[in-house]
């Protein structure tokens, strides 16, 4: 019975001990100031931004709001996985059908286009695609081009362990 109510009074007291450290530790925050508040935005300035009206749109009433950025292809660009060389090839076509044509990329010998493994993607002006070397399989890289299949320009050399 002794152990027992001498082990309550340590744990009473344990307990009083955090309760006191943390009321000792309390921090009281008091807001700046006089409050700050915004400026009312104009349809020339948004906080240091020039509004040109293109991206963002201030009305009369001072709302804010953003023009969505539309982008329309006037082409596409697809994959044929066995072209001429057996090799996968990209392609271009119009939205309405007419000038179906291969892009001419021209990629160092001994490499092929790989879009599997790596991917393509296309932006407004270039096209990100993948390739790999015919020989090993083990090195691949990352390539860029123009829509045309113009300027050709490796940016990334990927190792075979490099997860993707």
């Amino acid at each position: 019975m002794k152990k027992i109510l001498l082990s309550t009074f340590v744990l009473i007291a344990f307990a009083l001990s955090v309760v006191i450290f943390q009321l000792s530790c309390k921090k009281n925050v008091i807001a700046q100031e006089p409050a700050y508040t915004v400026p009312i935005a104009s349809t020339t300035k948004l906080g240091g931004v020039m509004v040109d009206g293109t991206t963002i749109i201030i009305d009369k009433q001072g709302k804010i709001s953003s023009v969505p950025i539309v982008i329309e292809y006037s082409d596409v660009v697809y994959i044929i996985e066995s072209g001429i060389d057996g090799d996968p090839e990209l392609w271009k076509i119009n939205m309405d059908g007419t000038m179906n044509q291969r892009l001419p990329i021209a990629l160092p010998a001994g490499l092929a286009i790989d879009p599997y493994n790596i991917g393509f993607k296309r932006t407004l002006n270039k096209i990100i695609f993948g390739a790999k070397n015919k020989n090993s399989g083990d090195q691949k890289y990352i390539f860029t081009c123009n829509v045309d299949g113009t300027e050709l320009r490796k940016v990334l050399e990927v190792n075979d362990d490099f997860v993707l």
